[in-house]
């Protein structure tokens, strides 16, 4: 209540925490607190200021130092873009459009970027690849929370020729992005380039096919040509995780 985007193409420029917050004193639950399940922007806004403010710091210095660093994820920020990194355009059809602004404790629900060598490593770690303090709690999000819809920690539970696939999807305007990943199976993402969504989502594809290094054996090839065809992508562009 109260928290209408005065800016729809910028709908989160002008949220902050404070009224956020002040927003919850208007809010009626519908059911009870654990009782169903609810895909709500606000609540994963809600989230990351509550995990900040317990942590005792702002949530960009602490994904820098609790997930970003031990992961290898050196291109990813939320405000502070390190020099090497490019950002991306998004895209709407026939316009390029800028990106969406969330303030720093509540970009949980979109606001962080990276690059596509970076969400690789983020899901080699989902995938138990990388070693890091951090995997006990990757592995936690994956156990089911809500069993209609499946879900796990923002984790979509899909049955997939009897095993079940974690997905998540999202967009913010001119952005889009995908990943699924299935342990020692796949993961892709879509992201928008100055080229195009369609040659991105082709280049992503290809290029973050992940197969654990010791089943590579005849692959190895087509993985080196994928991670040859990342690299020239990458060059080029950046892309937003969401």
């Amino acid at each position: 209540p109260g928290l209408a985007p005065s800016d729809p193409d910028d709908p989160y420029a002008g949220l902050d925490a404070a009224a956020l917050l002040a927003s919850l004193g208007e809010v009626r639950l519908a059911a009870a607190p654990g009782s169903g399940f609810e895909y709500s922007n606000y609540a994963s806004m809600l989230l990351s200021y509550a995990v900040a403010r317990r942590a005792g710091s702002d949530l960009e210095t602490l994904l820098a130092r609790r997930l970003f660093a031990p992961l290898g994820m050196t291109g990813a920020y939320i405000e502070a873009k390190p020099a090497q990194v490019r950002a991306a355009v998004g895209h709407r059809p026939g316009a390029a459009v800028p990106a969406w602004h969330f303030a720093t404790d509540l970009a949980g629900v979109g606001g962080v970027r990276a690059t596509l060598e970076d969400m690789v490593r983020y899901v080699q770690a989902q995938l138990g690849w990388i070693e890091a303090p951090v995997a006990p709690a990757l592995a936690m999000t994956h156990a089911p929370l809500s069993a209609e819809p499946a879900m796990g920690m923002n984790w979509m539970r899909v049955p997939v020729n009897g095993r079940t696939a974690l997905m998540h999807e999202g967009g913010t305007g001119g952005f889009s992005s995908f990943v699924a990943l299935r342990s020692a199976s796949a993961a892709w993402w879509s992201c928008p380039t100055p080229a195009g969504p369609r040659s991105a989502a082709w280049a992503a594809w290809a290029c973050t096919w992940s197969t654990p290094p010791s089943r590579w054996g005849s692959r190895a090839a087509k993985w080196r040509r994928r991670r040859r065809c990342c690299r020239r992508w990458q060059a080029n562009t950046s892309c937003r995780e969401r």
